[in-house]
């Protein structure tokens, strides 16, 4: 909630459950999307943020190693995938807690650079056909499909 000072009306973040009309116009008409970890490192709303052409803002620190899509490895070492700082802003769960005037500044300066901002927007357009399956022509079964098999110790072909 503490975030919300920084933007005024141009942030939103609710404590509650809001109807989801209100949701799903809220995430589509947003440019960035906070995406928390959840029970796990992972979380639905990194995908709902996608699905609504939003920015993910990550706050979670084993994103990459238990989360980062299509990774592949064995014996969880997991490297590769979809390289998601490429169309993500992430910071660390302490710097979110502890820091969070310097987020929303560096959020700020994402914002105030219309380059950097483009480039994150653009990048974001361009991961989402490997990563959601309503996609049209989407990769997402052939991506999972050869990552599991390299998880398996498949050789790569």
């Amino acid at each position: 909630m503490e975030l919300n000072q920084y933007f005024g009306e141009n942030g939103k973040i609710e404590m509650s459950r809001v109807p989801m009309e209100e949701f799903i116009t809220e995430m589509h008409d947003a440019k960035f999307c906070l995406v928390l970890k959840g029970d796990t490192p992972s979380s639905h709303s990194f995908y709902d943020a996608l699905a609504a052409s939003c920015v993910p803002i990550l706050i979670s620190d084993q994103w990459q190693a238990v989360a980062g899509p299509f990774a592949e490895g064995l014996h969880g070492e997991l490297h590769g995938g979809v390289d998601h700082s490429q169309f993500t802003l992430q910071f660390s769960e302490q710097e979110f807690l502890e820091e969070i005037e310097s987020v929303a500044n560096q959020i700020k300066t994402v914002l105030g650079d219309n380059d950097k901002a483009r480039a994150l927007y653009e990048n974001m357009l361009k991961s989402r056909q490997a990563l959601l399956w309503s996609m049209p022509g989407n990769s997402v079964t052939d991506l999972a499909l050869f990552s599991a098999g390299q998880c398996l110790g498949e050789k790569k072909h």
